[in-house]
């Protein structure tokens, strides 16, 4: 009797053991699943962050206006920008990667579907901030070359005025009227053509 007995308690003991180790597994799993998902969380405000102080910056300095040293310094600023990009992609690849391992405890529950939005809305974000920031180096890249094609053209027509300052002073010494009129014209016609080239590449700019 008192074996039978003592067996009885020993197959309760054992039984409630065992619920407590499944209790113990089960509080675990919660556990994790909590910590995952505020790891998610946390990741995903970071990275938000992060691509919207990057749009912001991009924003500011991808006006093409202004002078050549404002324009070559938002150029640089761009640039320095894009160097920035693989710290904004490791940032984006461990949020999904976290809110992967979120909708792997998940099913097809509201949850999950909020977990899988925000990843897809954080991955559009991120590819619309490399189209904003690879068009406006390219804009502002437009800006600078014209610029550059400013200054040489100017440099030209400074250099063609002087060449035709000095051919005037010479002509003039002619007797004739009729042909210093003729000269004076033709410097007329060139400096006018010249003259609205240049203007035209101040406008583009």
């Amino acid at each position: 009797m008192c074996t039978l007995l003592w067996a009885c308690n020993v197959c309760h003991y054992c039984s409630a053991s065992a619920y407590v180790l499944s209790l113990q597994d089960a509080m675990k799993c919660c556990e994790q699943k909590i910590d995952d998902h505020v790891t998610y969380e946390q990741l995903l405000h970071a990275a938000l962050e992060w691509i919207c102080t990057m749009s912001d910056q991009i924003a500011t300095n991808s006006a093409t206006t202004g002078d050549e040293p404002t324009v070559s310094l938002r150029l640089q600023r761009i640039s320095e920008l894009a160097c920035l990009l693989p710290e904004g992609r490791a940032r984006v690849d461990a949020c999904v990667s976290a809110g992967a391992a979120v909708c792997r405890d998940w099913d097809r529950s509201h949850g999950w579907l909020s977990v899988a939005a925000g990843i897809d809305d954080l991955q559009s974000m991120w590819e619309q901030l490399e189209k904003d920031l690879s068009e406006a180096e390219k804009s502002l890249r437009g800006a600078v070359e014209l610029w550059n094609t400013y200054k040489e053209d100017w440099r030209l027509l400074d250099e063609w005025l002087n060449d035709m300052e000095k051919s005037a002073k010479q002509n003039v010494m002619m007797a004739d009227a009729d042909e210093i009129m003729r000269v004076v014209n033709s410097f007329k016609v060139r400096f006018a053509c010249c003259y609205c080239c240049c203007c035209e590449k101040t406008i583009q700019c």
